[in-house]
């Protein structure tokens, strides 16, 4: 999925896990409780296995925000996070665009 986006030009479109899954990692899929990592056998403690695909690379995605129910959630878990990576919250009505050019001339062209 990654190649098909980064090298051949696809739009990639994620929508709640899929666009944690589009940052550096998923680890935020986990802060808020709602997921049960157990329904997949895998060894959660090995770092690349909560590898994301790195469309948004030194960033994590945190969707579903409410102020009120994730504010202390982000405060204590933000510190889990590497200090090159920046975190994007995202509340129900907020999406995370990205645009990449692959060239200098895409670049000056937009």
């Amino acid at each position: 999925c990654k190649r098909m986006v980064v090298d051949e030009g696809c739009v990639y479109v994620g929508l709640s896990a899929g666009g944690i899954v589009a940052g550096r990692h998923i680890c935020t899929a986990y802060w808020k409780g709602w997921d049960d990592p157990t329904i997949v056998d895998t060894d959660w403690s090995t770092p690349s296995n909560l590898d994301g695909l790195g469309l948004l690379p030194d960033h994590v995605l945190f969707p579903h925000y409410e102020k009120s129910k994730h504010d202390d959630i982000i405060r204590n878990r933000k510190a889990e996070l590497k200090g090159n990576e920046t975190l994007i919250i995202l509340g129900e009505d907020e999406i995370c665009t990205l645009y990449a050019a692959s060239t200098a001339e895409d670049i000056s062209a937009l």
